[in-house]
């Protein structure tokens, strides 16, 4: 049997049992006919208001959700005592001052290597920036540490930055062999440390891509640079890291920090 609403046919009946449409999530087109009385959000369980954000109704649902926020009210300062360490807290992209005048021997940023924690800064040199950003992931792969042992000196540290929620934490570390290359996945934002003392011409490189080729972001000379340095990888990742170095060998390197989408 079929019935006429607004000059289409419509069956109702089949075999004389009733013919009733079935809402689906997966469809939002609602075809005309007879359905069974139900409950959206029996339809869809991702109808719900922990789904929608904040001051947003959808058929009768109220949102909860905030959207992640960055807090800029993150700010740590010590006196790092002798032999002492300190671990920024998850989630946290800060700038670490310190007073010593360099990152040498004394005030170290560490970072782990899955086996046990690697001076990011070699004491071997003395001319390294007394700052540095560090971002911080999940699993704290990265702490700043007073390495003197001679002197029992404790050294004013500071850090100030922000500590975020909702995003996807990435971390990375190996032994980036002679002449390997390390290409950090796409939409992603990190700090690179390595236990060289410097990116420099013999060791380890940034590099960019220019359309036709990898290009040198440090060429020599100068023949020194920071051993950290903030990445920010686009969606075609057009920066890598290179160990190109003719001795002594592998070089460890670690990249904490975000990726999104």
């Amino acid at each position: 049997m079929a019935v006429i609403i607004n000059g289409v046919g419509i069956t109702t009946l089949l075999n004389g049992d009733t013919v009733k449409h079935v809402l689906s999530a997966a469809n939002e087109i609602m075809a005309k006919g007879i359905y069974n009385a139900t409950t959206l959000s029996a339809v869809d369980a991702d109808l719900a208001p922990a789904n929608i954000k904040d001051s947003i109704t959808i058929f009768g649902f109220l949102g909860t959700v905030t959207p992640g926020s960055f807090f800029t009210d993150y700010h740590y300062y010590e006196d790092l005592a002798q032999v002492a360490s300190y671990t920024p807290p998850v989630q946290a992209l800060a700038l670490l001052c310190n007073e010593a005048t360099v990152l040498a021997s004394d005030v170290l940023v560490q970072f782990h290597d899955g086996g046990g924690w690697v001076d990011a800064h070699s004491s071997a040199f003395a001319i390294l920036e007394a700052t540095c950003n560090i971002f911080q992931d999940t699993d704290q792969n990265l702490r700043v540490h007073n390495a003197s042992h001679d002197n029992p000196q404790a050294y004013k540290i500071s850090l100030t930055g922000i500590i975020w929620t909702g995003s996807t934490y990435y971390h990375h570390y190996e032994d980036l062999a002679i002449g390997a290359t390390y290409t950090p996945p796409a939409k992603s934002i990190a700090t690179l440390f390595n236990e060289s003392t410097y990116l420099i011409s013999f060791a380890l490189h940034i590099e960019f891509y220019d359309g036709g080729g990898w290009v040198d972001a440090y060429p020599a000379p100068p023949s020194w640079k920071e051993a950290s340095r903030l990445l920010l990888q686009d969606n075609s990742q057009n920066i890598r890291v290179i160990n190109d170095a003719t001795s002594p060998g592998d070089i460890k390197i670690s990249l904490t920090g975000i990726t999104w989408t």
